[in-house]
């Protein structure tokens, strides 16, 4: 979960659900709910000065600004070995069929 504030005033609590982000919400019951998913303007990787690559998301918050956020390991990755970035779903399915996985894949 990451949260930050927006330039729009509001802050926003961002969770992944089956590899796609979602902003989370608390409903009057005082449980988490997630929104439906935040659409992707693109996902791509700038290389760092030591050859390696680091991989970044831009998406839209439900207020409709648009939020740029680097995919990084983080410390309890590095404690287990696991790097997120290789594991983490950067094209992920839709249910409507109009993501970049769904055109590539089907």
């Amino acid at each position: 979960m990451h949260h930050y504030r927006s330039s729009c005033g509001d802050q926003y609590a961002i969770w992944t659900d089956k590899g796609r982000l979602h902003e989370r919400v608390i409903i009057d019951t005082g449980e988490d709910h997630l929104q439906q998913p935040l659409p992707t303007a693109k996902v791509y990787a700038r290389r760092t000065p030591k050859g390696t690559y680091r991989w970044y998301i831009y998406f839209a918050t439900t207020c409709g600004t648009l939020h740029t956020e680097r995919l990084d390991i983080t410390p309890e990755d590095r404690k287990k070995g696991y790097n997120r970035t290789e594991h983490l779903r950067q094209f992920t399915k839709t249910d409507e069929g109009s993501s970049l996985h769904d055109r590539c894949y089907g």
